[in-house]
């Protein structure tokens, strides 16, 4: 297990256990913030195999979607919103999301990118 990865189960049980909104929205940047460089390396790998040099991982494709959704997390508990209109709001961009993952993989298998 990788630093990242321990570091962000960690933020994980203190969100499970925060009951203040700002220790909420503190945990939700730092885990979008660990999660940021999880996009870079995904446009990474596609610039690669969009020159022939590597394919795309599916894992790369996930975790970049995670830290999007992360992102989202924090900018949810950021909105002027009732608990329960910020829990719809992340259920809509979840489900939106796996639209997406869906959409890029057959683009990616498609193009012959995708591991």
């Amino acid at each position: 297990m990788t630093t990242d990865e321990i570091i962000l189960k960690s933020i994980e049980k203190c969100l499970e256990q925060a009951s203040d909104p700002k220790q909420k929205r503190l945990f939700h940047w730092m885990k979008a913030a660990i999660q940021y460089p999880s996009i870079e390396a995904f446009f990474n790998e596609v610039q690669a195999a969009g020159q022939g040099c590597g394919i795309v991982t599916s894992s790369a494709l996930d975790k970049a979607l995670e830290a999007v959704y992360s992102c989202k997390e924090y900018l949810a508990d950021t909105m002027a919103l009732s608990e329960e209109e910020k829990q719809e709001k992340l259920h809509l961009e979840k489900i939106r999301l796996n639209v997406l993952r869906t959409q890029i993989k057959d683009t990616l298998s498609f193009l012959g990118w995708l591991e």
